[in-house]
């Protein structure tokens, strides 16, 4: 007999667990592929016991009330072509549980759960190909200690998105279409999170799930910025530099499209003006000042003029990282200039076009407006 506990945390609705979460953790104490059939919703902080059946199997039970069952099986698709980071990005942009959502606070796809403590994985329509995306970046927390992302956070990954695959398809007069990620799949019927009954199949993960899957987002902010003073890129003691992005970069435009309603308009002002350097020593540093700033009127600025200044720039600067496979920056940021940034790690995915070098950083709110906001800095 082996048990489990399903920690508050993996909630899918309040008081029970995300199905691909508990499907997971089944087939990993199983060691094989199973089918997981849910009974009755998992309880959390709660201790269940799994017992082998007879015949093969396992029947998951509290106390002696059965929760769930799981039968050996085997599961094989063909998995679509997937589309690329910025068109998930932009089907994330259509997210529905931007504008509804019954359970705000699910693990996998829940819209009041911070980066690092949920997934956020917010998947999208994609209607003309009959599916939906999002880009997701697993945090370091889910890592089973091999750089491979746990089977039972790659199961939890595909449960929500599922369900709104379901309902893309079925939008599109479309036969449901199961999804497959690298070997970690899951095929379920009922509502996301919900405690209708429903099928579930959970096959052990057997690969890179930083690989294999990106960070779900709210917004993006699309930083471009022209080549100013490119240098060559030499291997250095922290392996961060990379020839495509040492140098300096200047910055053209910061302009704010508000979510969903698609309203453009200058973040800090017409003409802004600012830097981002990536250095040979892996350290890089980024300021941007709004076109409307005043200078004080005297030697010493009054405390109305320092705020107005304050409130009309961003700056930090610290080390950073680059995976050249997967096109992604991270910033590790030493001092900010307002300290919200100082400490963290933020990751961006750079795109390159001749001169040109867009950045998609991780999702904001218009400090403004509080408004959900795309940014584009060119």
């Amino acid at each position: 007999m082996k048990t489990l506990t399903i920690a508050a945390r993996f909630c899918g609705p309040p008081g029970s667990s995300n199905g691909g979460y508990f499907a997971g953790l089944v087939a990993t104490l199983a060691s094989e592929t199973v089918a997981v059939r849910l009974l009755k919703p998992p309880p959390l902080d709660t201790e269940l016991t799994v017992d082998e059946l007879e015949g093969g199997g396992w029947r998951v039970m509290q106390a002696t009330e059965p929760i769930a069952e799981a039968r050996p099986a085997r599961l094989e698709l063909a998995a679509k072509p997937a589309p690329d980071y910025l068109e998930a990005v932009e089907a994330s942009r259509r997210y529905a549980g931007f504008r509804s959502h019954r359970f705000p606070t699910c693990f996998v796809c829940g819209t009041r759960r911070v980066r690092g403590d949920g997934l956020r994985i917010f998947a999208g329509p994609m209607p003309e190909r009959g599916m939906v995306a999002a880009p997701w970046v697993p945090d370091a927390s889910l890592d089973g200690g091999d750089g491979k992302v746990r089977a039972e956070f790659m199961s939890a990954a595909l449960d929500c998105p599922g369900y709104y695959a379901v309902g893309t398809a079925a939008s599109t007069r479309r036969a449901p279409r199961s999804t497959t990620r690298r070997g970690s799949s899951a095929a379920w019927r009922g509502r996301c999170g919900s405690s209708r009954v429903r099928e579930s199949t959970s096959l052990k993960h057997r690969g890179r799930g930083d690989v294999a899957v990106k960070r779900s987002v709210l917004l993006i902010i699309l930083p471009l910025f022209a080549l100013l003073c490119p240098v060559s890129a030499q291997t250095d003691r922290t392996g961060s530099a990379h020839p495509d992005l040492v140098g300096t970069w200047r910055l053209v435009s910061y302009v704010g499209e508000e979510v969903p309603s698609g309203v453009r308009s200058d973040v800090m002002g017409a003409h802004p003006g600012g830097y981002i350097n990536y250095g040979r020593d892996g350290r890089m540093i980024v300021i941007i000042v709004g076109s409307e700033r005043k200078r004080p009127a005297g030697p010493v600025a009054t405390p109305e003029e320092a705020a107005a200044l304050m409130r009309s720039m961003l700056a930090y600067a610290g080390t950073y990282t680059v995976d050249a496979a997967a096109k992604t920056v991270t910033h590790h940021v030493d001092v900010s200039w307002d300290e919200t940034r100082t400490g963290q790690s933020l990751m961006r995915t750079y795109r390159l076009n001749g001169d040109r070098l867009t950045l998609l950083t991780d999702p904001s709110n218009d400090p403004a407006t509080g408004r959900k906001t795309v940014r584009t800095v060119t």
